[in-house]
């Protein structure tokens, strides 16, 4: 079925509301969960919002925290996001470190305690607003051990994702959101409940061998994860994966990748401001002169053209907005059975 997003945002709203969250916070969440979908990630959308309620019940999601100030720099600032929304905790750290960087070219952030963050371009694009440069990396705090390093045959590292965006002028912002693993956890998850498979060359059962079956990664024992660039060039997206996980969780204290514990979230935020370093428009030649000359590349055999990151997601956020976002019954099922349990009808 197809939800108009104003509609699911409200409907969003309601629900975290009626589990206990300020208003302020549960519009946040909403609008961050539907954004989500508006551009195509929907395995960061919506489809969390029962996830997120059970963690409320179980005292997870702590409703009534704020995020506080543990070490405050002239370009550096440490957050304990207190166990509260993620969303919360990262906007918080986003718009501390633009206005720092803002004031003196370039500033640095980490957040520990944190709860899951969403999608990590949502921040990174916040940046790009105030004509910067916005860098966004997450670790796992070892709470979700789901993929392999490159060789091994058990799940250690989490899928830590990274998320660079910048302007480009009269085109789309360049958006790079990504994990470091050849999926993220939240696809696979996807992916079950569309009963379907995964491509090739994304996951080894618990017994190593190579699968398609999305349902590996939960059993017990369970499958893992391949990092990034699996089966021929996995030690790359492995090295990526070790550097995320030293940013976001040595440099934090949120913990580095181990033993799976609580659902915690290790970030660290960088912003730059284009200005301390170049003028816009010599920024804004080189970069849409790149993105044209990248554009008039020809097509490799198959292929219907170049893409730069970021621009699927606009073209699908025009997309979805104008006809509706898709919720496949499984997912909303979940949502309606989660809002009639709180009274939200």
């Amino acid at each position: 079925m197809k939800i108009p997003a104003p509609e699911l945002i409200e409907l969003t709203e309601k629900i975290l509301a009626a589990a206990g969250a300020a208003p302020a916070d549960a519009g946040l969440v909403a609008a961050n969960l539907v954004e989500s979908n508006l551009v195509g990630h929907d395995s960061h959308g919506v489809m969390r919002i029962p996830r997120y309620i059970k963690a409320i019940r179980a005292g997870g999601i702590d409703v009534t925290t704020r995020p506080t100030t543990v070490s405050d720099g002239t370009v550096t600032t440490v957050i304990d996001a207190g166990w509260g929304f993620g969303q919360v905790a990262a906007t918080t750290a986003m718009d501390r470190t633009i206005e720092k960087a803002l004031a003196h070219g370039v500033a640095c952030a980490s957040v520990f305690n944190c709860n899951d963050v969403g999608r990590l371009g949502a921040y990174t694009i916040v940046a790009v607003e105030h004509n910067c440069i916005g860098i966004l990396t997450n670790n796992d705090g070892g709470s979700n051990p789901y993929v392999a390093p490159w060789g091994g045959a058990q799940a250690v590292l989490s899928t830590n994702p990274l998320s660079i965006a910048a302007p480009a002028g009269e085109h789309p912002p360049v958006c790079v959101d990504m994990s470091t693993s050849v999926t993220a956890g939240s696809q696979v998850q996807l992916a079950i409940q569309r009963e379907e498979q995964l491509p090739e060359g994304c996951l080894i059962d618990a017994e190593g061998r190579p699968t398609t079956d999305p349902k590996v990664l939960f059993t017990d024992p369970k499958g893992a994860l391949l990092p990034l660039g699996s089966p021929v060039a996995g030690h790359k997206g492995f090295a990526l994966s070790l550097g995320i996980d030293i940013l976001g969780g040595a440099l934090s204290g949120a913990g580095c990748s181990g033993p799976a514990g609580r659902d915690a979230q290790g970030l660290f935020v960088q912003v730059i401001d284009i200005s301390a370093f170049t003028t816009n428009d010599a920024y804004i030649a080189q970069v849409t002169g790149l993105i044209d000359r990248l554009k008039a590349t020809p097509a490799a055999e198959g292929a219907t053209g170049i893409r730069i990151p970021g621009e699927h997601s606009a073209a699908t956020k025009a997309e979805r907005l104008a006809g509706g976002i898709y919720i496949e019954e499984a997912t909303w099922r979940g949502i309606i059975d989660v809002g009639a349990e709180l009274g939200v009808a």
